[in-house]
């Protein structure tokens, strides 16, 4: 296939995104026997992380490492027990660490993140990848379980979520045509005007699930997910 030849396939298709993940109904943790956290995690909900102090600013550091055995174990709590998982360690953020994860021939990526905002950031960014994923069509990971508590063998919050195969735009830019690059443009401002018409009105802060659908909402605007950012 030539280069233009790919370059019109790029601009027609019109994929369905859905088709790319499965079809996973995001799903919280329902263990089938009691979750047993580590020893190691006390009742102080900051328990694992520490701020380190470099000048003016403050960082967020582990205190304790999230182990392979550790995620595997949680995994067969709120999955089940009759998998097979695969877990590699990918990489590390500035408030989580990415994790491979493979079972039943099925690629995901877990998130084990920080304390730094309890319980909210983790029920935040789930409702937000939802509630993209409704509102546009920007391909983003599906939710295939996650625990925005500790009460689990990692003793830390955690989402799974399927894997997306790419390659950062940075990477590729220089070496695109101007054509491509007019696509991705104009795609990066469709999904900002998607947003845009679907405005909250409830004033400034995350997005998390509505607690009930009464008044017609699936998704409600709440406290920030961090504090920290404000």
């Amino acid at each position: 296939m030539t280069d233009i030849q790919e370059e019109e396939r790029l601009l027609e298709r019109s994929p369905s995104y859905d088709s790319l993940f499965g079809d996973f109904d995001q799903e919280d943790i329902h263990p089938e026997e009691p979750a047993r956290p580590p020893a190691w995690l006390g009742s102080d909900p900051s328990c694992g992380l520490a701020w380190h102090k470099d000048g003016l600013s403050l960082y967020p550091t582990w205190t304790v490492e999230p182990t392979i055995e550790s995620i595997i174990a949680t995994l067969k709590v709120a999955i089940g027990s009759d998998h097979e998982y695969n877990v590699q360690f990918f990489h590390e953020g500035a408030l989580s660490k990415l994790y491979d994860v493979s079972f039943d021939n099925q690629a995901f990526v877990m998130r084990v993140c920080l304390p730094v905002c309890p319980q909210t950031k983790t029920e935040a960014e789930v409702a937000t990848l939802d509630w993209v994923r409704q509102h546009t069509h920007l391909p983003v990971p599906r939710v295939r379980a996650y625990d925005s508590s500790r009460n689990n063998p990692l003793g830390f919050e955690w989402v799974l979520m399927t894997k997306l195969e790419g390659t950062p735009l940075s990477a590729v830019w220089s070496s695109l045509t101007m054509r491509l690059k007019e696509y991705i443009v104009k795609e990066i401002a469709a999904f900002t005007a998607s947003t845009f018409d679907q405005a909250f009105h409830d004033g400034i802060g995350s997005i998390y699930k509505a607690a009930s659908h009464s008044d017609g909402r699936a998704f409600v605007i709440s406290q920030p997910a961090s504090m920290a950012l404000f």
